[in-house]
Formats: structure tokens, sequence, C-alpha cells
């Protein structure tokens, strides 16, 4: 935000915005139950209080609404690359969409489809981790402490910069029908297809 005229320091500043935040989860090899959480945002005297039992899970086991499950489908297809090796290799990726409104559902599914014909870029998470670019250390597969210099190290733009390994294309994205699972439970399904350029 921008003002026109300076603020003192000690002014209090309020101002409204749209907070929204999307969970994504894997849609497979979770090592716990998932339960579904509506109405999460709402900030209600005693509402969702720990004996209503929509607390009561494990903050592990809870998934707030809008979210996003992801799943890589095991099937891969590859085409050749060049003579002498190498080759591309095509992944479906489909993405579960699970909001409480039909029309939160359709945007999310649109921004997913949205992406189509887009490159990312892909770092080495193997050259990433003998470097020690991680934002925590481990120790016997536990982790310890928050790194020094957690916060350049472990982000996306550094570690793709500095470990680069190859891009991904996705393209053929598409979205299909809407279903009404429950009342306030919709659910969309989009999937596209994924291309890795052999490094």
């Amino acid at each position: 935000m921008v003002f026109d005229s300076a603020e003192a320091t000690t002014s209090d500043v309020q101002l409204e915005y749209s907070h929204k935040r999307v969970e994504v989860v894997p849609a497979q090899g979770i090592s716990w139950f998932r339960q579904l959480q509506q109405n999460s945002f709402r900030n209600e005297a005693d509402f969702q209080v720990q004996g209503s039992g929509g607390w009561a899970q494990l903050g592990q086991t809870r998934v707030q609404l809008p979210a996003i499950a992801v799943e890589i489908v095991p099937g891969v297809k590859t085409k050749p690359f060049q003579l002498g090796g190498g080759q591309w290799v095509h992944s479906d990726v489909v993405f579960y969409i699970m909001a409480e409104n039909h029309w939160e559902c359709v945007n999310l599914m649109d921004t997913i489809v949205n992406q189509n014909d887009r490159t990312i870029e892909l770092f080495n998470p193997t050259e990433a981790g003998i470097a020690g670019a991680t934002p925590f250390t481990f120790e016997n597969g536990r982790q310890r402490e928050l790194r020094e210099y957690a916060n350049p190290s472990g982000l996306y733009p550094n570690l793709v910069e500095n470990y680069n390994w190859s891009k991904c294309w996705i393209f053929d994205t598409r979205g299909n029908d809407i279903t009404e699972l429950s009342t306030d439970l919709y659910m969309g399904v989009t999937r596209c297809t994924t291309e890795v350029k052999p490094t």
C-alpha cells in the first residue's frame, strides 16, 4: 500500500483485504487418514470447539477447504529425443479440487487450466541435498534446527539458479465436470500432461 503522505510510526493503520489460502496435498501416499474441514475460516465464539469434533483431529489430518489434491499418474509415455540416446518423458498430472462453493471450485479449475503451455524450471534435489541447501538440518532422518541461511537457500528461485536440472512443459490441460458431493461440498477434476526435456 502506498500513502499520499507519510504516516507517523506510532499510527495504527487498518485496511481490508481478501485473504484466501488454498491447501495443496498429495492425493496418494499419505501416511495418515485425512478429513475435510468445512467452515474453517469462520470466527465465531464457541464455533468448532474441541468437544465438537471439528478441531478434535490432529493438524496433520485436517484438510481445510478449498483444497487441491495432486496425483501423478504412474504410467508414463516416452518418445525419442535423438539418435544415440535420450528421450522425452510425458506424465499425466491430475488435480482434484474440493471447495465449499461452486464458483470457488470453478475459479480454481480455471487457474489450473490456464497454466497450459507454460514451462517450469526444475532443480536437482540430489545436488541441493548434497550441498546442504535445505532450510533445516537433519540428523538420522529427523529435523533438528533452522539453518542460518534458510531463507535464501531453500527458496525456489535460488534452487533453480544454483542446481538447475531441466525444464518441464505443461500442455494438453483440460477440466472435467464439477460434482456436488454433498451440501456445500463440490469437487472438480483437471488433468494436464507434462513433458520433461532430457538432460
